[in-house]
């Protein structure tokens, strides 16, 4: 056998037998054998699995270089393969409606009492009687001047709010008896009115001897004087009568308070409390409407001592 034929033969028993060729005898001089590594990895993925292929390629190559007349290099590839399988865990962000179930429980408010609170004994109004303080009958003179004043009478009045004398003397002015001969004297009046329905409510007062004055609202309480009352009457003038309407919220009780000064003789004066042509204060009767203070602090303060007022 040629020397060529025999470098072949060794050369397909190579490609045959891989590596174990190696196992060969060596039957030439000048054979190299040398492994050459590939690796590759391909993939997919089912039911929560991630499937890798690894391919390990070996080549091997011959070099010949007998007689050195022939070279020839034949390549001989091995695959082998197998497959990883291995859990993948993934994470996903699904849309989500949350529904809450959120009780509430609505408490009614009643609404207002069609009459104000009585529990305290507070019905009706607080009045006081003074001496007249003023050297002159002027109806400039300053009615605040009474605040630090004590008066030589105060009580509470369950009647209707008025004063008519026809002319004459009333030494008796409600109820109270007058200290001085000629009948002059300053008398106080003051409580609250209480609102049984929301809206604007007509305070109307008339027939002043000598002069009149009415005060409504927060300044009655304190702060009060000749300047700021809502309405002002003086007898013998065209401002005999005189009225105002006030916005009041059902249940509200809003602070009132009337000033009489007579300078001798008759006295009079009538007073009102009106909305949408009914009178919740008028001169035939006792109004149920007045009390001296709120039984709730909250909705109104007590009024301070007479002589002690601001």
């Amino acid at each position: 056998m040629s020397t060529q034929a025999l470098n072949k033969l060794i050369l397909w028993a190579l490609v045959l037998y891989g590596p174990e060729a190696s196992a060969l005898p060596q039957m030439l001089t000048g054979y190299e054998c040398i492994p050459t590594t590939v690796t590759t990895c391909t993939g997919g993925g089912s039911g929560g699995y991630y499937n890798t292929t690894i391919t390990k390629t070996e080549t091997y190559y011959i070099t010949i270089t007998g007689g050195g007349v022939i070279t020839e290099t034949i390549y001989l590839t091995e695959t082998d393969s197998f497959t990883i399988t291995k859990p993948v865990t993934t994470t996903e962000q699904v849309p989500t409606t949350v529904t809450k179930t959120v009780t509430t429980t609505n408490t009614p408010i009643p609404p207002p009492a069609p009459y104000p609170d009585t529990s305290c004994g507070n019905k009706g109004v607080e009045a006081a009687i003074y001496n007249y303080i003023w050297s002159t009958t002027s109806p400039s003179n300053e009615v605040a001047d009474i605040k630090t004043v004590t008066p030589y009478a105060n009580k509470t009045l369950n009647e209707p709010l008025y004063i008519a004398s026809d002319g004459a003397v009333n030494a008796h002015p409600h109820g109270f008896t007058v200290a001085t001969a000629n009948n002059n004297f300053i008398m106080n009046i003051r409580g609250y009115f209480y609102a049984p329905k929301a809206g604007s409510y007509e305070f109307r007062m008339m027939s002043p001897d000598d002069y009149l004055g009415l005060w409504v609202g927060p300044k009655t309480y304190s702060g009060w004087n000749r300047s700021n009352a809502d309405m002002w009457l003086e007898y013998g003038t065209a401002a005999t009568s005189g009225s105002f309407n006030i916005n009041l919220q059902a249940g509200q009780y809003v602070p009132i308070r009337a000033i009489l000064q007579n300078a001798g003789g008759p006295e009079s004066y009538k007073f009102y409390v009106s909305l949408g042509g009914i009178d919740y204060v008028n001169i035939t009767m006792a109004s149920s409407y007045l009390v001296t203070k709120p039984c709730d602090a909250t909705k109104g303060a007590a009024y301070p001592l007479f002589g002690k007022e601001t």
